[in-house]
């Protein structure tokens, strides 16, 4: 691989903002990466930024992906159970039942995002 500016000499590393190889003379350090040195190193900070930022609103929203789930189980059981309570109300516990389904699917579906957010 050779720099991009200067091809008689061998690249060193490639630029995290637009891939082309550098030289030592020509790559610059940001954080632990490498940018065209002058050209690309605020774009590349920034990404860097993007990256921190969305792994922290990850581990932040852990509890709440959950949320919403939970609440549809628990809806859907007091339908059930408000049907089978009263008897005049047998809609309820058909859609109690329906409810719960779809809380569990989500909660499920909830379950296999947060184990692939950690692979």
């Amino acid at each position: 691989m050779r720099c991009y500016n200067h091809h008689d000499l061998e690249g060193v590393g490639t630029c995290k903002y637009c891939g082309r190889a550098l030289c030592p003379e020509c790559a610059a350090e940001v954080e632990k990466a490498v940018a065209c040195r002058g050209r690309c190193e605020a774009d590349v900070a920034t990404l860097l930024s993007l990256n921190r930022n969305a792994l922290q609103y990850a581990r932040t929203t852990k509890q709440a992906r959950y949320l919403g789930p939970v609440m549809f189980i628990v809806v859907g059981a007091l339908l059930a159970t408000m049907g089978v309570t009263y008897k005049d109300i047998d809609v309820a516990i058909y859609a109690g039942v329906i409810v719960v389904v779809v809380g569990v699917a989500l909660l499920i579906i909830q379950h296999r995002m947060a184990k692939g957010l950690k692979a």
